[in-house]
């Protein structure tokens, strides 16, 4: 690896991970995440009753067909893998004739920057690391 190509952690796992994707940094090759737990469909309902969410509190979408559990809110840096793939569904940034839509790293970047405006979790996605580094980021797509 070249002097400003950073270098993989050895403390990350292969494994592919939900996390709300809070930054990410083409020119230093940085993405910043927070790890989550997604939960769809039966396994939403199941995880809201764990966690005591009252009928009120639920809609059609939360802890029917979706549910995110993050007790501790942190932001954990990783290094990008060279060629590391970015899609997402319905961006504004790139149509696509299928979805989700493969996007360029600034592309992608912007789209991050735009979920963590304001008071933004980031951008909802499943990571995939291998050896080290981030080798995918894709977008989970919630109505």
């Amino acid at each position: 690896m070249g002097s400003s190509t950073p270098e993989p952690s050895k403390s990350l796992t292969d494994r592919t991970i939900d996390a709300y994707v809070r930054q990410l940094d083409p020119g230093r090759g940085i993405v910043g995440y927070d790890p989550i737990e997604f939960f769809g469909g039966d396994a939403a309902t199941r995880a809201c009753d764990e966690d005591g969410i009252p009928a009120q509190d639920r809609s059609a979408e939360w802890c029917n067909d979706m549910y995110i559990r993050n007790p501790v809110q942190e932001t954990v840096e990783a290094t990008l893998a060279a060629g590391a793939t970015m899609t997402m569904y319905y961006s504004m940034a790139v149509s696509c004739a299928e979805q989700p839509c493969k996007l360029t790293l600034e592309q992608f970047a912007a789209e991050v920057a735009q979920r963590v405006a304001g008071d933004g979790p980031g951008l909802l996605a499943h990571i995939v690391i291998k050896d080290g580094a981030v080798l995918s980021i894709a977008h989970i797509y919630t109505p």
